[in-house]
């Protein structure tokens, strides 16, 4: 019998992760922490009917089964959308996510490009959420097999083996998660999660009977009641005064006792802790998981980044209710058989395959004269070709009289190498590049002129440059840059419109408070790239004066964009010692 408080529980996450991707509620990203520990429980559940031998792989088989074929239908349809509305570079990294999704490895490919979760980027990525089901399905290999095989081997001792077992994996993976300071890798990778998991897990082995009878006792009825209250809290209001890592252990320990005192509490009957519409919401959270953020983001994308708006929000919403009521209908429910096992198998097939294509041609699907590429010279990597030339610049200076000049940082200071390149002081100047200056502080002595550049630059960045400077010696700060959060999508659905290479974009939030933080910090040595690339009515251009691209991604820099931000600097300023 399904127990439909476990349901509403289900029901109070989803909405809070929907809430956050909407940013209106700040901590509902706790909601994928809450379903961990579910997953945890009703693994623990399965395994205690399940053998080690033939029922270990039937289980793997049917957790794949059960999260596959939605998967696959939305990246068709973020595969199809794509083709049609997403400059390449776009395509390329939705392409790379759905063969990421469809292999359960996108918290691997999250924690390696994107890193940090809270990027404004990931508003734009359909298929960025899928790092969740790519930590379970991992969850699902490691875990459960454990049980399993301590099931067979410890016979009656089962029980207390187990609880041993999983609670020493929880303090193991708690301790890795204390010690190490790695946001990105802590928030996706496995080790790190598998306590919120193995909490979930512990229950049914420390509470193997529950007596019902403990439901009369008022005190356990008002705790769930408190339960419930600080557990909505906890996702819905942001107080600063609590530390992130106390909401999650708060988060994980209510959603525990949660779990143990619906199952005892008459209260866990009502219609307060067993609300119908909740129940339904918790029964098809699978689907609104997977559909919500590929709705937001290709509204983002394509059409506008303000959601809010009551037509807007109330398009997206019917169109989520929508999708989730067929999706949970034909294709959570679809028979597990031959017939359907076969063609999951050859959906996934063509669809990776497909990806795969897209990928290897960096989403180059058709002509795209504003970005100078055709599809007959489309290859791999040919957006990163462009700006990682900087690293051939990665040499002594020459001893050949020429002024010697010296870039600093990542990529942004690599696009900063290219405008160099594509000046017309290019030939007149000993061009050298560093990503970190500590590595060659020899190098960084010899320069005439150091551009210290990054993305997300900091004073911290400008100064590292600085102790290894002498006053003979001119430093310049290189401020941000940004073409737009949308990578340009907002403007590349107009492409056949008669205005579109006369089209602007905003800023993605907070570029420009940081460069005017720079710019008041370092004023007499600051290059401002924002101001020149800003229009009169205060929006960023995204063409040069002939029609081209100044970025293909929203950050970094075309030939094009490198020519002309080159000919906007005041290059005989800017080299004088």
């Amino acid at each position: 019998m399904r127990n439909k408080s476990i349901d509403v529980l289900k029901g109070v996450a989803i909405i809070a992760i929907i809430l956050f991707h909407a940013n209106i509620a700040q901590c509902g990203y706790l909601g994928v922490d809450i379903f961990l520990v579910i997953a945890g429980y009703f693994t623990a559940l399965t395994v205690g009917r399940l053998r080690f031998t033939a029922d270990g792989s039937k289980f793997i088989l049917s957790r794949v089964f059960r999260l596959l074929p939605l998967l696959l239908l939305a990246g068709t349809l973020c595969l199809i959308f794509g083709w049609f509305m997403m400059l390449p570079d776009d395509y390329e990294n939705v392409a790379e996510s759905v063969i990421a999704t469809n292999t359960f490895t996108n918290n691997f490919l999250q924690c390696l490009t994107t890193g940090n979760y809270w990027s404004i980027s990931n508003e734009y990525r359909p298929l960025m959420h899928t790092w969740y089901l790519g930590l379970l399905m991992q969850l699902y290999l490691t875990v459960p097999l454990i049980l399993l095989a301590l099931k067979r081997f410890a016979g009656a001792r089962f029980r207390p083996i187990a609880i041993a077992t999983l609670s020493l994996i929880a303090i193991v993976s708690i301790i890795l998660d204390f010690t190490r300071h790695d946001g990105p890798a802590q928030f996706y990778y496995l080790p790190y999660r598998l306590y919120e998991f193995c909490a979930g897990a512990l229950i049914p082995f420390v509470f193997p009977k529950i007596d019902v009878r403990a439901g009369r006792n008022a005190v356990l009825n008002a705790a769930l009641i408190l339960a419930y209250a600080l557990i909505l809290a906890l996702l819905f209001v942001d107080a600063p005064f609590v530390h992130p890592q106390a909401r999650l252990f708060a988060i994980i320990l209510l959603t525990c006792f949660l779990i143990v005192a619906l199952q005892t509490s008459p209260r866990a009957n009502n219609r307060l802790f067993s609300n119908p519409l909740l129940a339904i919401i918790g029964m098809a959270c699978y689907s609104l998981f997977v559909w919500h953020q590929v709705l937001l983001a290709i509204t983002r994308y394509s059409f506008t980044a303000d959601i809010l708006q009551p037509s807007v929000l109330a398009v997206l919403l019917a169109s989520l209710a929508l999708l989730s009521f067929l999706s949970y209908k034909y294709v959570e429910k679809m028979p597990r058989n031959k017939a359907t096992w076969s063609a999951v198998i050859l959906v996934f097939v063509a669809v990776t395959a497909f990806a795969l294509h897209i990928y290897n041609t960096s989403g180059v699907v058709r002509d795209v004269p504003e970005l100078d590429v055709r599809r007959a010279n489309a290859r791999k990597n040919m957006w990163g070709e462009y700006c990682d030339r900087g690293y051939a610049y990665d040499k002594d200076f020459a001893d050949d009289g020429r002024r010697k000049v010296l870039v600093i940082g990542n990529s942004f200071a690599r696009d900063f190498v290219n405008i160099i390149v594509e000046s017309p002081v290019a030939k007149d100047v000993d061009l050298s590049y560093l990503t970190i200056a500590d590595d060659d502080p020899q190098r960084v002595r010899q320069a005439d002129i150091v551009f210290v550049a990054a993305y997300g630059i900091t004073p911290e960045d400008v100064t590292a440059a600085q102790t290894h400077l002498s006053p003979r010696q001119k430093l310049y700060v290189v401020g941000e840059k940004n073409f737009g959060a949308s990578g340009g999508g907002q403007i590349y659905r107009h492409r056949h419109a008669a205005d579109y290479h006369t089209l602007t974009t905003t800023l993605a939030p907070g570029y420009l408070e940081r460069n005017n933080a720079l710019s008041a910090r370092f004023p007499d040595n600051f290059i401002d790239l924002i101001s020149l690339t800003t229009t009169a009515d205060g929006r960023i251009r995204v063409f040069t004066p002939d029609g081209k691209y100044i970025s293909q991604d929203g950050l970094h820099l075309t030939r094009s964009g490198a020519r002309y931000l080159a000919t906007l600097l005041d290059w005989p300023r800017l080299l004088t010692p």
